[in-house]
């Protein structure tokens, strides 16, 4: 007899805008949009039919509304049967056959929720069915699971290691470890406490302490001797270096050095123009010479002798002016001025002089044909007369007046640079004890600098390593202590010392922490003997060490346990593949599914599907559509199994809403498909194609087609 819903009442609550009540047909279409109540009607039906709860069943994520439900259920009793949603009665628990009771996650076969048809039950929904329930539906048998349960996870995961158990350090495995630890460390300290004996190792510890002290005050003498020698070399050096030039002597002469060179190179650069220069002076005295003779020959002489005759005054004006050039080249500067004035006299006196008349002489004419012959020789032009000729010559006064100047500063230069070369090799003859001229300046100016500069380095490293020993100065020891002063040998020396206090200073810590220690271990008051407190060790260790061996006994008992349970599930996995090629199971696939004809389980528990041609595909690789094929076909073909083979009912909440639309043709086909094997199917939807898709393959079946619309509570 075949398991069916007669009768559903839903009173209103939540988002059922009315009571919901349905005289079921064989296939059932309950339509609302969203927020209509079509959950809470799911849910209802779920809480008064199935344990949501409890031992062995995986919760349902129900929401927390407050359902009242009745459901009437035909092919249990020779009467229907009613479930509420209060009630504690529930299908599983009214099944009357104890040799094959219903499983507990029967509600995960024969609800579809919210379109989770997936048997994984990790999946993002957990609302599948997983390899544990399917252990459950095929087997029928919960043996192994009792057994289990007794084993926690963290010994299921953990194994034995060369005697020992191994997991991860939790539970069972975590109170041994540290059983373990705690019995290890009683132990190293019973160990410690028979052996322990620092008294003697302490005096031998202090003998070579006070031994190391000894070499060090050696030393320390040493050291400061040693300082004493290197600040007496210091001021030795320091007295060196004062005797040298100093930087700044040195920069000064330098600098004179420098500045002789420039005026050296100024002369040497002028003395190219020189001839020149004496050369405008020389035809601007000839000039002046030649205006004069100019003058004198084609002057009238006077022919009586009233005018006296002042052909002499010329001549003695000339000597006066030649006078005048070579006292200004010898520096005279007060001559030169007396015969400046000479000059002027004799011309003026030449000029104003009364002359007569009288005719060139034939000599007269020769000399001026010679002058204006010198002349154009000279300037190359011709004499045109005694103005031209005295134009011409005040011309060229400046610039012989320009070249006198240069002559003379060039003189004065030549002098200035010869004075300064002699203080400079002076200088450096009284600082470096040797006569130095101008080509060694240089390198008696470096080996100054260099002889300074060593001396500074000197002088510096011998302060550092002064500096390096770190001794006050009224510390400096000027008496040879008979011992030297050894910097690695001090360093190892302290080495040791501080080895050894540490060491002096460990066992004295030690031995008052292991009487702490042995204190804590045995619970004994710190006040008594030794011996005392090593008995109450010793028993402490004792019970310890019993904990331990029985603790780690049950730990591995139980691990062993768990490994033959995972033997006898690898038979129960082998049970469950003979279980899914059974020709029950295939057949329902083939009915559902398009192209594949039967399952497998691989060794690592994942579903297989198989077509005609033998190829296998993951479950998990299909897509939606047809996923929700084989997993249909195995919900009908595990319920049937489960209720030995009779017919029950599917409460499918927008099962094939991942479908597309030819899929959906397809399953809506093999839902009435399943109503002609006898099985009851309630498809809920708000979906409007599946509705229709519904609605014209529905009319087939008459009365035996119920349909159900709901209707919104809130409007919006």
């Amino acid at each position: 007899m075949n398991i069916h819903i007669e009768k559903i009442t839903v009173s209103r609550d939540g988002p059922l805008a009315e009571d919901f009540e349905l005289g079921c047909g064989e296939l059932n279409l309950i339509y609302g949009q969203n927020e209509s109540g079509k959950s809470y009607i799911v849910e209802s039906l779920i809480e008064s039919l199935f344990r949501t709860g409890g031992r062995g069943v995986q919760d349902w994520p129900l929401r927390p509304w407050d359902t009242r439900a009745r459901v009437e259920v035909s092919g249990i009793d020779d009467e229907p049967v009613s479930f509420t949603s209060k009630g504690k009665e529930k299908l599983e628990s009214r099944w009357q056959d104890p040799d094959n009771p219903l499983p507990n996650d029967l509600a995960r076969l024969l609800v579809v929720k919210e379109g989770a048809t997936w048997l994984d039950g990790t999946g993002e929904t957990g609302h599948g069915v997983g390899i544990d329930v399917l252990r459950n539906f095929l087997l029928g048998q919960k043996l192994l699971d009792g057994v289990q349960d007794r084993v926690s996870k963290t010994l299921q995961k953990a194994s034995i290691v060369d005697g020992e158990p191994q997991g991860n350090q939790t539970g069972e495995i975590k109170d041994q470890t540290t059983l373990k630890g705690k019995l290890a460390k009683l132990d190293a300290l019973v160990e410690e406490c028979d052996q322990k004996s620092s008294e003697g190792r302490l005096v031998t510890l202090e003998a070579e302490k006070k031994q190391l002290r000894d070499s060090q005050t050696q030393l320390v003498e040493a050291k400061r001797h040693k300082a004493f020698l290197l600040s007496s070399s210091v001021a030795e050096k320091q007295d060196s270096l004062n005797k040298l030039a100093s930087d700044t002597q040195i920069g000064i002469l330098t600098q004179k050095i420098q500045s002789c060179r420039k005026k050296q190179r100024d002369v040497e650069k002028e003395f190219e123009a020189i001839p020149q220069l004496e050369g405008q002076v020389e035809d601007h005295e000839y000039l002046v010479q030649a205006v004069r003779n100019y003058e004198n020959y084609t002057r009238v002489i006077p022919k009586s002798p009233q005018g006296g005759d002042a052909r002499w005054q010329l001549p003695a004006a000339i000597l006066c002016i030649l006078g005048m050039i070579i006292t200004g080249l010898l520096g005279l500067k007060v001559l030169v001025v007396a015969l400046g004035i000479g000059a002027a006299v004799f011309v003026g006196w030449h000029m104003f002089t009364p002359r007569g008349e009288v005719d060139l002489s034939p000599d007269v004419n020769h000399d001026l044909e010679k002058l204006e012959k010198e002349y154009q020789q000279r300037f190359g032009e011709p004499v045109a007369d005694l103005s031209s000729l005295q134009a011409k010559t005040k011309k060229i006064n400046d610039l012989a007046a320009g070249a006198k100047a240069r002559i003379d500063n060039f003189q004065q230069t030549r002098v200035e640079v010869s004075e300064e070369e002699d203080e400079i090799s002076n200088t450096l003859a009284d600082l470096t004890g040797q006569q130095v001229d101008r080509n060694g300046w240089d390198n008696s100016i470096d080996s100054l600098t260099m002889s300074r500069s060593d001396m500074v380095q000197e002088i510096k490293k011998v302060e550092r390593s002064l500096a390096a020993l770190a001794i006050p100065e009224d510390q400096y020891l000027a008496e040879d202590p008979g011992h030297v002063w050894d910097a690695p040998g001090f360093a190892e020396i302290e080495q040791e010392l501080a080895t050894i206090e540490e060491a002096i200073e460990d066992d004295e810590a030690q031995a008052r922490e292991l009487r702490r220690s042995v204190t804590n271990a045995s619970g004994i008051e710190d006040d008594s003997n030794w011996e005392t407190l090593l008995e109450g060790l010793r028993q402490k260790r004792d019970g310890v060490a019993k904990e331990y061996h029985t603790l780690t006994a049950q730990v591995m008992a139980k691990i062993l346990i768990h490994r033959v349970i995972s033997e006898l599930r690898e038979d129960e996995n082998n049970r469950i593949r003979r279980t899914l090629a059974d020709n029950s199971i295939a057949q329902c696939l083939q009915y559902f599914s398009r192209g594949y004809v039967g399952f497998n389980l691989t060794d690592d528990e994942n579903l297989e599907v198989v077509d005609h041609d033998g190829n296998t595909f993951p479950v998990s690789s299909l897509s939606s559509g047809a996923r929700e094929q084989v997993f249909l076909s195995l919900r009908v073909g595990f319920a049937s199994r489960a209720l030995e083979n009779r017919a029950g009912f599917l409460l499918l909440d927008d099962a094939f809403q991942h479908s597309d639309w030819e899929q959906r043709q397809h399953m809506v086909t093999q839902c009435l498909s399943l109503v002609k094997m006898g099985w009851q199917v309630f498809y809920f939807t708000m979906d409007d194609h599946l509705r229709d898709l519904f609605r014209e393959k529905g009319k087939s079946l008459g009365e035996r087609f119920k349909t159900k619309e709901l209707t919104r509570r809130y409007a919006g």
